[in-house]
């Protein structure tokens, strides 16, 4: 849902800054997968991406939602 809001011109819907504070106010809220690191790279990625104006003049290049995202936006 991020990418595809910034894909419409949008700024990021979620940067990395507000994510990662819920996290580190939680209590015992450790998780031991992988999936954490990669949602934080990924947030980052899109969020510094649209800060340099890359994801604005390469709109082309940004791949078009699975069915299943488009369900839940």
């Amino acid at each position: 849902a991020n990418l595809a809001h910034v894909k419409r011109g949008n700024p990021p819907i979620i940067t990395l800054d507000p994510y990662i504070e819920v996290f580190e106010e939680g209590n015992e809220l450790a998780r031991p997968d992988w999936r954490l690191a990669r949602d934080l790279v990924l947030i980052r990625m899109v969020e510094r991406l649209y800060e340099q104006g890359w994801l604005g003049s390469n709109v082309d290049v940004i791949p078009e939602p699975a069915e299943e995202e488009t369900k839940s936006d």
